[in-house]
């Protein structure tokens, strides 16, 4: 039995190598036929609006409501179908993304909001020149929704899925070098709330949208 066994081990271990040249082979033919067939795609883009301040009254009179929000980006890596002029293509997206950081007003009460997460995005394009591919696109996400109102009420981090639609407009300015500019608007948990502060200072309204809503992104991609 034991020498059964060894030998049995001595053929596994000779095989191995044969497995992996197999499996490395494999992997070769796979990158190439993907790189015949695609383009990698990385991308930086920015919130076009820049901030976003919906606020109304002020601290001083004690009225403030609304969200300030800073400025939003996104970091972005994905593969583009290879194809001619006039015709369809297909690209994959995967992006991280900061919703930038926001501040909740309603009067005395102050709350900072703050959305991180990850997407990804299927889209189909038209190359109407490399300079100009109109889209549109569908995909999932999962955002990290953290509030946090120095203990009037709540602190929480909330791990939400969320569903995006995305229409916009790509190209190359030089030979790897390009542009993007989508409007993307996702659909994502939000929350109202009536809540009376630890305080007991009376009953108030809170509200967090989380990422829920439209935001215009623009930025530049390298393509090769």
């Amino acid at each position: 039995m034991r020498k059964i066994i060894l030998t049995a081990i001595t053929i596994v271990v000779a095989g191995m190598p044969l497995v992996a040249a197999e499996n490395s082979d494999i992997r070769d033919e796979f990158v190439k036929q993907f790189r015949e067939n695609n383009d990698i795609i990385l991308r930086v883009g920015v919130d076009a609006l820049g901030g976003i301040d919906d606020t109304t009254g002020s601290m001083a009179t004690g009225d403030k409501k609304g969200l300030d929000r800073s400025m939003g980006f996104e970091l972005a890596m994905g593969a583009e179908e290879k194809v001619e002029n006039f015709e369809w293509g297909f690209r994959r997206i995967m992006s991280i993304y900061g919703y930038g950081s926001g501040t909740y007003y309603n009067g005395t009460y102050k709350a900072d909001i703050n959305n991180a997460g990850i997407e990804t995005t299927a889209a189909r394009y038209f190359k109407a020149t490399q300079y100009f591919k109109p889209y549109i696109g569908v995909g999932l996400g999962l955002n990290i929704n953290s509030y946090d109102d120095h203990g009037a009420y709540q602190k929480s981090d909330d791990y939400q899925f969320t569903v995006h639609a995305v229409g916009g407009v790509s190209g190359e300015l030089f030979v790897g070098i390009g542009y993007y500019a989508e409007y993307k608007y996702r659909f994502a948990p939000s929350e109202t709330l009536q809540i009376t502060p630890k305080n007991g200072s009376g009953t108030i309204e809170i509200e967090n949208e989380g990422v829920n809503g439209g935001v215009f992104m623009a930025g530049l991609s390298y393509q090769f």
